[in-house]
């Protein structure tokens, strides 16, 4: 089910050129406390609404981006928390924001077997 959603949601984006695909990762491993997990999601939240991150948004080609969001724990243990959405202005940037510190955490309690996970990961929503 997974796999279709992504195909489906690439698929959208194919007809819809962006300057960039970014699959933004959250770490909810045991190793990361709470206070540092919400540090994650402000920071990205913020980010994304920052006049600079627009500015640069809107001076590519297309004039904007997609964007989606995992969480992740382990090898096997990946959360999809946000489908890809094309940013190209303030308004989506907000309500990207806003859905990022809305969302509860994700996460299996599991601790993270290391970066390559994260980096397998980023391959599979990329392709």
């Amino acid at each position: 089910m997974l796999a279709l959603r992504l195909i489906l949601s690439l698929t959208t984006l194919w007809l819809s050129p962006a300057n960039l695909l970014a699959a933004e990762a959250v770490d909810v491993s045991l190793s990361v406390d709470q206070q540092s997990y919400q540090l994650q999601r402000e920071g990205y939240a913020q980010a994304f609404t920052d006049p600079r991150v627009l500015s640069a948004i809107r001076s590519g080609p297309s004039g904007r981006i997609a964007v989606c969001f995992f969480e992740w724990a382990s090898t096997d243990t990946q959360n999809v928390i946000i489908d890809w959405m094309l940013i190209d202005g303030v308004q989506i940037a907000q309500q990207l924001s806003e859905r990022l510190l809305e969302l509860p955490r994700s996460g299996s309690g599991l601790t993270s077997s290391a970066a390559p996970s994260i980096l397998q990961w980023r391959n599979v929503l990329l392709r």
